[in-house]
């Protein structure tokens, strides 16, 4: 059975593959790419680092991924009352840790749809933008929904 945030963004998809898809564009949208290359994710865990400022998820999981290397950071969506672009960390085993949401003394109940990017896309996505951010990307005319994508995984095979 599907979840609520697979829906949301599959319909997403439903919806942008009745428009013209842009020239060279691989994706007729982020949600199609996030769901092409991402994964679910739930959270119930108590957050166990610092929580960042409110309404800044790209600028918090940024700084938390760079001040704990075994974090990764990871960007897509979230649902704990409607699905919204996200970004937050993931341990190696997969658990979300999430800077902006969570918190030392809260239970969280969100999902997590999303791509976990490498240290080095980040920090060469934050120097030529000069703001927080990988996927909503219209500064340099969105070139992850341009680019043949492989996973993480994929690129340890």
């Amino acid at each position: 059975m599907k979840t609520d945030l697979e829906i949301y963004l599959e319909t997403i998809v439903r919806l942008r593959k009745t428009q013209q898809r842009p020239a060279g564009y691989l994706y007729s949208c982020i949600e199609e790419f996030v769901l092409k290359h991402g994964h679910l994710r739930f959270a119930t865990k108590p957050l166990r680092y610092h929580k960042g400022p409110g309404s800044e998820c790209f600028r918090n999981a940024a700084l938390l991924s760079q001040e704990h290397p075994s974090l990764s950071y990871t960007e897509g969506y979230a649902d704990s009352i409607i699905p919204c672009a996200h970004a937050w960390c993931e341990t190696a085993d997969g658990t979300v840790v999430d800077p902006t949401w969570g918190g030392a003394d809260t239970e969280t109940k969100v999902m997590y749809y999303g791509v976990q990017f490498s240290d080095s896309i980040l920090r060469a996505t934050l120097l030529s933008r000069q703001c927080y951010g990988i996927l909503d990307n219209p500064e340099q005319h969105f070139p992850l929904l341009k680019s043949r994508w492989k996973t993480a995984a994929q690129k340890r095979k």
